[in-house]
């Protein structure tokens, strides 16, 4: 008798256990990473689509999560005329900065999500994980925000790179100090917007 109890115990913390975990397959269609950089004498920003990207949700707590950024789509959304726009994002792609010839996809693997408080549109976390850009990877972490609604799920937040952790150091005032007003920003940054729904 306790064997049999034992073993309806254990199916049925099983059952709930599968029934508690839901896994999520972004959109790239319906997800957006939009970039800001800084430099002495201004600003750029632009856009990098999603190539794809997953969720593993188990109640409330993040298990998984990794998304593939298409590098190759880089653009550039603050400068109007066509030919400055033309030259900034080839320089972009140039080795200078990311390389997209030879390293066309970056991505980000979660290794740890520390779940913070509840807000009015989801539930907060911190999290921790490696990104890997132009073949080099460096740990970050940052704050997002996943919103619930029915089978669909979104992620949103901002994280902050520090682009000479992958090598990327053209224009660089930490590592060339005589650069003077050509000097841009270590740190970039990316708001991310990444939804999808249950598999």
């Amino acid at each position: 008798m306790k064997s049999i109890i034992l073993t309806v115990a254990a199916f049925a913390a099983l059952s709930f256990k599968a029934a508690d975990t839901k896994n999520y397959a972004f959109d790239p269609n319906n997800s957006t990473l939009h970039w800001y950089a800084t430099k002495v004498t201004g600003k750029h920003d632009g856009g990098v689509k999603l190539k794809s990207g997953d969720l593993t949700l188990v109640g409330d707590d993040i298990k998984a999560a990794k998304f593939v950024v298409d590098m190759t789509s880089i653009s550039v959304t603050d400068l109007t005329d066509p030919g400055y726009n033309a030259k900034l994002v080839g320089h972009l792609k140039a080795d200078d900065f990311f390389g997209t010839d030879k390293f066309a996809e970056a991505t980000f693997v979660l290794k740890k999500a520390t779940a913070g408080e509840a807000v009015a549109t989801g539930k907060s976390y911190n999290v921790e994980g490696t990104f890997t850009i132009k073949g080099v990877a460096a740990d970050v972490s940052f704050p997002i925000t996943i919103v619930k609604a029915g089978n669909q799920v979104s992620a949103i937040g901002k994280v902050t790179i520090d682009r000479t952790k992958y090598g990327i150091k053209y224009g660089s005032k930490s590592l060339i100090p005589d650069i003077g007003d050509k000097a841009i920003d270590d740190n970039f940054d990316i708001d991310i917007k990444l939804s999808g729904k249950a598999k």
